[in-house]
């Protein structure tokens, strides 16, 4: 009867809840043999641990094989039973998130030959046999030992092919902008839909394990331009446990830093992080919950240049998270999971204006933030037999994004910022900038072996809902006779409604042998703040296909191989701007002060209808390759090499017309803008990996980087200038812009060294360590546009004008696991971080804009003051302190 409900249960969740963006567990398989190495059919597979609620069991089918699905990652153990055989027992086997445990092949002895029972300890599982990922996984006993940033995503930047960024953007993957990647936790997409680079943020202690997805994955996976990073937070378990932590860092703990040109100087700050964690069974085996919360306080005096004032920039973000973890039947899972991270932020500084040099009164450097997510997930995991897994999700996140002035003559009066005079800023706040969205995504997948073939497919719908109010207005004065005043209105509601179906097989050829043969399709339709649809990208067909063979028939060393071509979801950003109705942007060039005299201005750029749909509109995109080789080295070594290529297919981005003078939103190259070049961005990287793992006192990973990154189209973050503003940045505006933007892009490094790890000492003392050598990045030349009046052009090849300092990083971290205080189970264990050990303070990037006018002959005049300083610089040396304890 309980089995009869579970399924009854499954069918209706099913129908109305969802896939999960990304995999929160893994898989574990093997083979059995008898003593001659023949297949054993049939025999009991038994698999417990502390993640999993009660114990799972299954069968070998006739070629001996046996495979457990759906298995929160974690560590377990494996009891194989037959009554004719000797008991097999193998312990500490770890399932990745996302991958699958691979025990290899195992051997019983028969009862009638003399024997013990055999039971194998921390014997490491061998390569996955099925994947073709380039990624890696870290869990949390790692990452705890480790010098990273509090938020789970610092983690990214340890890995091969995941490079800092030091123009502001989110850790860049395989060539891509920190702003393509897609992050998810627990099964939730936590991305930002609307801007692209604020996404969810969750500190490490909430975090069981991070899955980093570079290339190489198969259609079941949403896909981005750039990484998939997944994380999983803890889920209680049959015993109560818990932490309470505190972190703490102020300038007394830090070298001064470098202060680039009108950068504004900073005076004193202070940052608190405090929180706590409880987990625990509320029935055992049936039904555990964890919680979490985080308080992060961050306080800094900022100064108003020209002014003589320091005024306090203060941050307030709670983060917390929430997970019940029910099984009510033998077949059925079910989980509701609750994360936020809303921040409240009064904050002081030039915004989007990085050329102030003073300002006449503080209005315009004052604002406040509203932002952070609260993020609702439901989902449901039903094994129905040995061969027949189905996977259920419901998730709905809610998005704040609000940014406006903070004082009555910030509301007020227009922003006036003379650049030409060298940066001075007065009037008001440059305006208000609100964009509330909510993101539900339902869909179903289903897992289902038939003899050597694993077949999955699904379904999934997203509704991507941005509710938009922005109001904004500046005057800029570029030259002596050049004044840009800029306008703009835009309020209403707009979606993109987005469908995706996928089909693979993961075909066993052999023992040898796995072939991965995959299909995604999805369709975005958005939808105008007329509650029209008013454009369709229908056909986002994504092939899959990928390889892995292993010589030596074992598992100890595999070659694998991938084709795919991967999309990623248009930004709602972008239609704020082309999709609303009566939304309104102007750019009025003047060769006069219009405050004085408002007549006379040329309005080369605006809207105000919603854009026509165009016909054939491709979705971005782009196609990889990938190819490696990896082994492993006496049980507790492995060594991996990884090459990559991608190739940018299409790009969608803003641009003028040359054949009509309107701005288009679409693909660079193709109608309407088949006059304008198409977008190129193309990455070769080979990736080399070193690695110890499962070691009692050492571990470590060594890994090297070869790689290009060359074409016109950076991403949706531009470099070059700084600009956030996905699918709208000032790349190809009008077609003087692409004359000399093919070469380098802007966070090309040929050379990326790393090596992290940590040692144990049996004392209780452990040092963590992460050091990074990389190249610089590459420089160009850029001057002003004849079009438009104040925008930037390249005047000398993209790339040519040498490169910004190579970069030496050494972080260390030392903790000491104190002993339990007075026989109970609480352990504090002090934490002391020590970051940037020696830094340079070098300049990772530069002022590239050579001239700031252009005469009407073309040439350019006014000289940049600026040009080829610095405007950032590599963080100063500094230190966090910090304790955990542990109950």
């Amino acid at each position: 009867m309980a089995k009869r409900m579970a399924f009854v249960l499954g069918i209706c969740l099913i129908v109305s809840l969802g896939l999960r963006a990304q995999e929160v567990t893994g898989r574990l398989e093997g083979r059995v043999l008898d003593h001659e190495g023949l297949a054993l059919p049939s025999i009991r597979a038994v698999l417990t641990g502390d993640s999993l609620q009660g114990t799972r069991e299954t069968e070998s089918d006739k070629r001996g094989y046996f495979r457990f699905f759906s298995l929160p990652s974690g560590v377990y153990a494996l009891r194989l039973l037959d009554e004719s055989f000797h008991e097999f027992a193998r312990e500490n086997i770890r399932v990745p998130l996302g991958g699958t445990a691979f025990v290899g092949d195992i051997q019983l002895k028969p009862i009638y030959m003399e024997s013990h029972d055999i039971v194998v300890v921390g014997q490491p599982p061998l390569l996955d046999p099925t994947s073709t990922v380039s990624g890696a996984n870290l869990v949390a006993d790692t990452i705890k030992d480790l010098p990273l940033g509090r938020d789970y995503r610092s983690a990214m930047a340890i890995l091969p092919g995941a490079n800092q960024s030091s123009f502001g953007d989110d850790v860049n993957v395989s060539g891509a902008t920190g702003s393509e990647n897609m992050y998810s936790i627990d099964g939730i997409d936590v991305s930002d839909p609307f801007m692209r680079f604020k996404n969810t943020a969750l500190p490490y202690n909430f975090v069981k394990e991070i899955e980093v997805r570079a290339g190489g994955y198969e259609a079941q996976y949403r896909s981005s331009m750039g990484g998939l990073v997944n994380a999983v937070t803890f889920s209680g378990g049959n015993d109560f446990s818990g932490q309470v932590f505190g972190f703490f860092t102020n300038n007394n703990f830090s070298q001064s830093a470098f202060r680039a040109a009108l950068e504004p100087s900073k005076g004193r700050f202070a940052q608190y992080d405090m929180g706590l964690s409880l987990g625990g069974p509320i029935v055992r085996d049936r039904l555990w919950f964890y919680a979490a919360y985080n308080s992060i306080n961050r306080g800094e005096d900022v100064l108003i240049p020209g002014l003589d004032l320091y005024l306090r920039d203060k941050r307030t973000q709670d983060v917390f998270a929430g997970k019940l973890t029910w099984r009510p039947s033998e077949i059925a899972n079910l989980t509701f999971t609750m994360i936020g991270d809303p921040v409240r932020h009064d904050y002081v500084g030039p915004g989007q204006w990085a050329t102030v040099a003073a300002a006449l009164n503080p209005d315009p450097m004052l604002a406040r933030i509203t932002e952070g997510g609260y993020n609702f997930l439901a989902s449901g995991s039903f094994v129905l037999g040995r061969n027949l897994v189905l996977e259920t999700s419901l998730a709905h996140v809610i998005r704040r994004d609000r940014i406006g002035p903070a004082t009555e003559v910030g509301e007020t009066e227009v922003l006036y910022l003379d650049i030409f005079s060298g940066g001075i800023m007065s009037g008001g706040h440059w305006g208000k900038d609100n964009g509330d969205s909510y993101q539900t995504t339902a869909a179903c997948k289903g897992t289902l072996v038939l003899g050597s073939h694993v077949l999955k497919a699904g379904f999934e719908y997203r509704d991507n809902r941005l509710d938009a109010d922005r109001d904004q207005e500046s005057l800029v004065r570029f030259s002596e006779n050049m004044y840009t005043h800029m306008p703009g209105v835009s309020r209403g509601t707009v979606r993109n409604r987005i469908p995706s179906l996928f089909a693979q097989d993961s075909w066993k050829v052999s023992d040898r042998l796995n072939v991965n043969l995959g299909l995604r399709w999805s369709a975005e339709n958005l939808v105008g703040s007329d509650g029209r649809v008013c454009q369709r990208i229908p056909d986002e067909f994504q092939p899959r296909l990928g390889f892995v063979f292993r010589p030596d028939g074992k598992g100890a060393s595999k070659i694998s191989g991938s084709f795919g071509r991967f999309y990623g979801e248009l930004s709602t950003y972008v239609m704020t701007w082309y999709m609303i109705e009566g939304a309104v942007w102007h750019s009025i060039a003047y060769d006069h002060d219009p405050r004085l005299d408002p007549s006379g201005g040329s309005d080369t750029a605006t809207s105000g209808v919603i854009q026509p749909e165009i016909e054939g509109l491709r979705g971005q995109h782009y196609d990889e390759f990938t190819l490696g080789y990896e082994r492993v080295l006496g049980g507790s070594y492995k060594f991996g090499l990884t090459g990559i290529f991608r190739d940018l297919r299409a790009a969608i981005e803003d641009t003028l017309s040359p054949r009509d003078g309107t701005l288009y939103v679409g693909n660079p190259g193709r109608p309407p803008l088949d006059e304008t070049a198409k977008m190129t961005r193309r990455y070769l990287g080979l990736q080399m990996m070193f690695q110890r793992t499962g070691g009692k006192h050492l571990d470590f990973t060594v890994s090297y980087t070869l790689s290009r990154s060359h074409g016109n189209y950076p991403g949706l973050f531009a470099h070059d200038m700084d600009d956030k503003r996905p699918n709208t940045t000032g790349y190809v505006d009008t077609p003087e812009q692409v004359a000399l933007a093919t070469g380098l892009l802007p966070n090309d490094r040929p050379h990326v060294f790393k090596i992290f790890g940590s040692y144990r000492f049996p004392f209780g003392l452990s040092v963590g360590t992460f050091f990074q050598w990389q190249s610089g990045t590459p420089l160009s030349e850029l001057g002003t546009q004849t079009q438009l009046e104040g925008w930037w052009k390249f005047i000398a090849p993209r790339g040519t004008l040498g490169r910004t300092p190579a970069i030496a990083d050494l972080n260390l971290r030392l903790t000491y696991q104190m002993k339990s205080v007075a026989g109970t189970r609480i352990a504090p264990r002090l934490v002391l971080d020590a970051f940037h050990i020696g830094s340079r303070r070098t300049p990772v990037t530069y002022e590239q804009r050579h001239y700031l006018g252009v005469d009407e002959s073309g040439t350019q005049i006014d000289p940049n003051p600026l040009y080829m300083q610095p405007t950032r610089f590599f963080p100063p040396m500094s230190a966090r302190l910090g304790m955990e304890v542990n109950f």
